[in-house]
């Protein structure tokens, strides 16, 4: 007998590979922090807000901030951060998945990195891709992203690339 299964059921399995994967790992990191039953250290969530300064969005777009609000965010394939800012021009955001966590609405039906549509950056000390509009980053573990939202047309490589330098200077 042939079994159909739903996009939905693919998610919710999905989720729990990824769920179980997440607790194996830090089992595991919990165990290898030297002596036995001592805690390991648990990374605290980011800041998306303290990535991106007034100042850089100047420098860098050229635009002038009215405004910053930070939101967490519990969405399909994860939960954590996002800070909007607020240009006249368009908008800056920063997202900041919680630890093992992925970034909103990344899912394996719409992964840039396997439909092969992502830029990947090298010589920056960090895994750098940049996808529509948005630089992703990865360094010590940690996944930080900048969206960049012009008012009137889709952001180019060249506006968003340089954010990459900005988020890597804060994952030290």
């Amino acid at each position: 007998m042939d079994t159909i299964v739903s996009r939905t059921d693919c998610r919710r399995v999905a989720r729990a590979v990824r769920a179980a994967v997440a607790t194996a790992v830090l089992t595991a990191l919990a165990f290898a922090g030297g002596t036995p039953g001592a805690p390991a250290a648990i990374e605290k969530p980011l800041n998306p807000c303290a990535f991106v300064t007034n100042d850089d969005v100047l420098h860098l777009l050229g635009w002038t901030v009215n405004g910053r609000e930070r939101r967490p965010y519990d969405l399909h394939g994860g939960t954590g951060a996002m800070c909007f800012i607020s240009s006249s021009q368009g908008q800056v955001i920063v997202i900041v998945p919680d630890p093992g966590m992925d970034y909103p609405g990344i899912s394996v039906y719409n992964d840039p990195n396997a439909a092969g549509l992502a830029k990947h950056v090298s010589g920056l000390g960090a895994e750098v891709t940049l996808y529509n509009g948005t630089v992703y980053v990865v360094k010590h573990h940690r996944n930080v992203a900048i969206r960049v939202v012009p008012e009137n047309q889709m952001a180019s490589y060249d506006e968003v690339e340089p954010f990459a330098k900005v988020i890597i200077r804060h994952l030290h």
